[in-house]
């Protein structure tokens, strides 16, 4: 066989196998699918019984409406958000967005699996805030100006019905929590994007 010849079989193998790669990622491809909450809550620890309730209105920190808040110091949390949103069952990934609204100090954030029945609240009382569990926690990534807080809640999608709190996560090598306060812009359909397995997968 001539040089020419075998040059021309490589060109055309090395083409067939381009053609089969980009065809086995489109099979692969997954749609992304965006979500809005089904429901939502922050609960404050300056809210708790017997406080008045009139007493607990007028020092409750400021949100935007339909917002969320969290906020700590290094001796644990003092508000924490809620978020439930209803999903594939064939999910496979997820990114959640929060977008803050004002802050204060360096916030340091964290997504973990709620374990107990919530019921929608704004500035809830501090005891009747949800269960969660953290042994899988996920950190939050900054966006560079600070605005925004992704979490890949992927690994803590377990049904169709996916609830999550958003608390502040330690970051001294003591495990405390920084000191800091944010308050988040509503989340809306934008706020969680998933991508589901295909029928066929």
């Amino acid at each position: 066989m001539s040089a020419a010849r075998r040059a021309s079989l490589l060109a055309v193998k090395a083409m067939a196998f381009t053609v089969m790669a980009f065809a086995a990622l489109l099979a692969d491809a997954r749609p992304a699918i965006a979500h809005a909450p089904a429901a939502t809550g922050w609960w404050w620890i300056g809210n708790q019984s017997p406080r008045p309730l009139p007493e607990v209105a007028a020092l409750r920190p400021e949100t935007p409406d339909g917002g969320l808040y969290v906020a700590g110091n290094p001796a644990g949390e003092e508000a924490v958000s809620a978020l439930r949103f209803q999903v594939l069952p064939s999910v496979t990934d997820a990114r959640l967005e929060l977008r803050a609204a004002g802050s204060s100090g360096t916030p340091g954030l964290q997504a973990c699996r709620v374990t107990s029945a919530w019921s929608p609240a704004v500035g809830g009382r501090w005891e009747e805030r949800p269960a969660y569990d953290c042994s899988t926690a996920v950190r939050a990534a900054a966006s560079e100006d600070g605005r925004t807080f992704s979490f890949e809640v992927g690994p803590l999608v377990a049904g169709p019905v996916f609830d999550v709190v958003i608390t502040a996560a330690p970051t001294d090598p003591a495990g405390r929590p920084p000191l800091f306060q944010v308050a988040f812009e509503a989340p809306d359909s934008r706020s969680l994007s998933t991508s589901a397995a295909s029928e066929a997968a």
